[in-house]
């Protein structure tokens, strides 16, 4: 009985002291988010007024003093300051959403052989704050003989499935996982050099910044140099690897990629 009770007491201690970190967690994210935003107002404000001042002074008659020249000057500095300080404070504090790759996966099996693997696909926010309705997918495909030809490749969404994107948040230096079940077989051809695989997706999301545009990252990838540790890439017991290198094309951010307007028109 003694014996329980101790555990018992040690079990709730540790359980009391997770909620205490994970409400200290949040309160810090919201703190930060909350002083970021402060900052950013204020930014905007100086900005502003400097805007309309100099906007103004541009209106006065050539032959005004000189004096009021050189303050018109002085408020048209003031007003690129304060956007430079505007826009530094985003692009420190905001959050930034990439790929990070992958190189294991889950395998499935039936009758006894494997039949697919899950792949694991982790987005990365390196940002100081959350995304805000993020939403994104994650595709896969098969090359058969020739290499991915970027031009006439098939991007669209979905080939694999009817699944739609959903809406999730990524927290600061967090990861939010996605999954594609591909079927053995493709590895197979794959390692054989018969065909190339591909994974490739997408992620658009917001920033806590009010006034900042939707961003976009996306990614592209060729299943390669698949390694099985026994030759039967199909028995369960045998651990499969691979690695990752970039397509030509689809690795990118917000404007750079060429598909931007699609991907975030309307989110």
């Amino acid at each position: 009985m003694i014996l329980t009770a101790v555990i018992a007491f040690f079990a709730w201690v540790q359980w009391r002291t997770t909620i205490s970190n994970n409400k200290s967690t949040t309160g810090q994210t919201n703190k930060l988010i909350q002083a970021a935003n402060i900052q950013s107002c204020a930014a905007e404000r100086n900005a502003v007024a400097a805007e309309k001042f100099s906007k103004s002074a541009e209106g006065i008659n050539t032959h005004t003093d000189d004096a009021v020249k050189k303050l018109a000057a002085q408020a048209k500095s003031t007003q690129d300051a304060a956007s430079t300080a505007k826009n530094a404070l985003v692009d420190v504090q905001r959050a930034l959403v990439t790929f990070s790759g992958t190189s294991s996966g889950e395998q499935l099996t039936e009758n006894g052989k494997t039949s697919a693997i899950i792949i694991s696909l982790p987005w990365v926010n390196s940002g100081n704050t959350p995304t805000r309705r993020a939403i994104g997918r994650v595709d896969f495909d098969s090359t058969f003989g020739a290499e991915m030809n970027p031009q006439k490749f098939d991007f669209s969404d979905r080939k694999n499935g009817d699944i739609k994107p959903r809406q999730f948040v990524v927290s600061p230096k967090g990861v939010a996982t996605a999954t594609e079940t591909i079927p053995i077989m493709l590895f197979q051809v794959a390692q054989a050099k018969a065909s190339h695989l591909y994974v490739w997706g997408w992620l658009s999301y917001h920033d806590v910044f009010a006034g900042t545009p939707t961003r976009l990252s996306e990614f592209c990838d060729e299943i390669t140099n698949i390694r099985s540790s026994k030759p039967d890439m199909t028995d369960p017991t045998s651990q499969i690897t691979w690695n990752l290198s970039l397509c030509p094309v689809r690795n990118c951010s917000d404007e750079e990629c060429s598909d931007y307007k699609e991907k975030t028109s309307g989110k």
